[in-house]
């Protein structure tokens, strides 16, 4: 093929040059398996040879047409087609950097790939060039691609697969499963089932037991597809294949060490076919198969990654409905709990902080009045989302790793309380860890102020008590509460102020709410009412109209969410031991005390206080 494009100096050159010819012949012959990046290095490096600045059409398209990866990015972070740019971040003005871009797909190149996916002969080469015609027309340039270009990239993948054309199995196995969804939007029956035997044959060549990625696939894409029509036949084989390879992982005739992993894979890909026919005892069969497979391996393993594996399974059998077996489970976790526990090392880092700096810190949050220092002190230890967002980012940047897997939580006693996902799922789960961590960090410089405050205004129980008391979120019936918790708080006894002060504090935003319209009971069963739990309360957008976003969030990282010090629920369900209940724990439930004594009534039109 010739193709007439500009060179650098802007005079016409053949598209195809010499050495641009030389290095598709070569992957046109190729009878090897190879993959597309070889492509895209191969033009990449001739090119770096060239000694023109800017490339020819054809130069362009093809190092373009071999960059795009097939894994794209999630559909924020791409533009919702199959293939996709092979790097992306965002840019420091809020754009995105990216390569291959979108916007640099143009009429002409789209024009170039369909020529080229017309008349090349590798299955590979025309797999990619129609594919990327059918999927980037309309987003790079509104029009609409011609249905042939579907159809070559269906027939492409299919000889692809037939021929083992290509480098990776799993790569094949992806343009596998995007033939059939091309074959399927287009309604072509013919090659819906020519794609439906090409994934059925193509599981029977590469199939392992133990490499996962490379079996179940034809279950996963077939079964239970409304748009493909599946033979007895097939659908015996298919059923027939996972029983017998669950069989051979983990059943009684095994000759090797018994790997859980194929046997929870071929185990729950059963489990959700005997639930669709409502067969439930075969469900639990299979999944019990599963179980043994894990406990088999589990008996040598560590505790913590034991508990791990058992946390997965209990979760598989309550999705399945099996609550008596996965009740069963649940106690196998609660035993292993303390031992992973006690598996558990310390990791410390000593930061040091000068005396003068920490003197000058001090002195320069207790300058003023009284009620100017308490008011600085609740604002200053309030985090800000947004700077926890930031921080987070950043750090996502430096070290990635970090944040692409599920971290568990555990109690004092190794019990699971909370998990966190990789942070693209789950920034709000990193948001309240990365909070009470940086909380934790505070609280050494929060010590000395609430020291530095008591010695400077003289503060005894009697004073604070009679400045919180200017709230109306505080009834007079509970002050006798509020001074005995604030006597053991100036007696540097934390057990007891921390006890005495929460629920004050759950009273005080319940009160809030009450004040400003909301409401604090629920429907229970019993045909009666019951109080909004604090972490309800704390929800409510009355609450976050008054104090900000910043406010309520603290406050659930504090008291009630499992991913932060969940401490009101830990202390009212006994949970916590004494040594996590010291003064700087006190410090933070007094300082969210006197958040809540910001709320001031109105006296003559005006509040006698500041209200945060």
């Amino acid at each position: 093929m010739r193709i007439r494009s500009q060179g650098a100096e802007g005079q016409e050159t053949d598209g195809h040059n010499d050495t641009l010819g030389k290095i598709l012949s070569r992957f046109e012959v190729r009878t090897d398996p190879f993959d597309e990046h070889e492509v895209s290095e191969a033009v990449r490096k001739a090119r770096a040879k060239q000694d023109t600045s800017d490339l020819p059409l054809d130069w362009l398209a093809e190092a373009m047409a071999f960059g795009f990866s097939e894994r794209p990015p999630t559909r924020e972070e791409g533009w919702g087609t199959y293939f996709g740019p092979v790097f992306s971040e965002a840019s420091k003005d809020g754009e995105r950097d990216e390569w291959p871009s979108l916007d640099a797909v143009t009429p002409d190149m789209l024009d170039y790939w369909a020529v080229r996916a017309r008349e090349t002969h590798h299955a590979i080469l025309r797999a990619r060039y129609a594919g990327l015609v059918w999927d980037l027309t309309n987003q790079a340039t509104g029009g609409s691609p011609a249905v042939e270009m579907a159809r070559i990239r269906i027939d492409s993948v299919i000889e692809i697969a037939a021929t083992d054309a290509h480098l990776y199995n799993t790569e094949t196995i992806r343009k596998l499963r995007h033939a059939i969804s091309l074959a399927i939007s287009l309604n072509d029956q013919d090659r819906i089932e020519t794609c439906r035997d090409a994934i059925l044959s193509y599981e029977d060549k590469v199939a392992e037991d133990d490499k996962l990625g490379l079996w179940g696939f034809s279950y996963d894409v077939l079964w239970g597809n409304k748009k493909v029509e599946l033979t007895d036949d097939q659908k015996a084989k298919i059923i027939g294949d996972l029983e017998d390879r669950l069989e051979r992982v983990c059943g009684s005739s095994r000759t090797e060490a018994i790997d859980p992993w194929p046997a929870e894979s071929a185990a729950i890909r059963l489990a959700r076919h005997y639930r669709a026919v409502n067969r439930p005892e075969e469900v639990r069969r299979v999944l019990l198969k599963c179980e043994v497979a894990f406990a088999e391996r589990a008996d040598p393993a560590n505790a913590m990654l034991a508990r791990a594996w058992f946390e997965q399974l209990y979760r598989v059998f309550r999705d399945f409905g099996l609550g008596e077996d996965a009740q069963r489970l649940l106690r196998k976790i609660r035993e292993l709990g303390p031992k992973a526990h006690d598996e558990l090392r310390p990791i410390s880092a000593e930061t040091e902080i000068k005396k003068e700096e920490m003197d000058q810190y001090v002195e320069g949050m207790t300058e003023g009045d009284l009620e100017t220092v308490l008011a600085r002190i609740v604002g200053h230890y309030v985090p800000s989302r947004d700077k926890i967002e930031t921080e987070i980012q950043d750090l996502a940047s430096k070290s990635p790793l970090m944040f692409l897997f599920a971290a568990q939580l555990t109690d004092h006693k190794g019990r699971p309380t909370a998990s966190i996902g990789p942070l693209e799922d789950d920034l709000d789960g990193h948001v309240i860890r990365h909070m009470a961590e940086n909380m934790q960090f505070s609280s050494i410089f929060l010590r000395r102020v609430m020291i530095a405050l008591a010695e400077k205004f003289g503060l005894t129980p009697e004073k604070l008590l009679g400045y919180v008391s200017q709230s109306p979120l505080f009834e007079d019936s509970k002050k006798a509460i509020l001074a005995a918790g604030m006597r053991a708080y100036f007696a540097a006894d934390s057990l007891g102020a921390i006890h005495l002060l929460i629920p004050q504090i759950e009273d005080g935003v319940r009160n809030l709410l009450e004040k400003t319209g909301g409401t604090v009971l629920r429907p229970n069963r019993s045909g009666g009412m019951n109080l909004k739990t604090l972490d309800e309360l704390l929800r409510d957008e009355r609450v976050s109209a008054l104090f900000g976003e910043d406010v309520p969030l603290y406050l659930r990282v504090l008291l009630t969410d499992a991913r932060g010090f969940n401490l009101r629920n830990n202390i009212c369900h006994g949970i916590s031991p004494a040594a996590s209940l010291g003064m700087g724990m006190a410090d933070r439930v007094l300082h969210a005390l006197l958040i809540l004594a910001q709320v001031r009534r109105k006296v003559g039109g005006q509040r006698n206080a500041p209200v945060a």
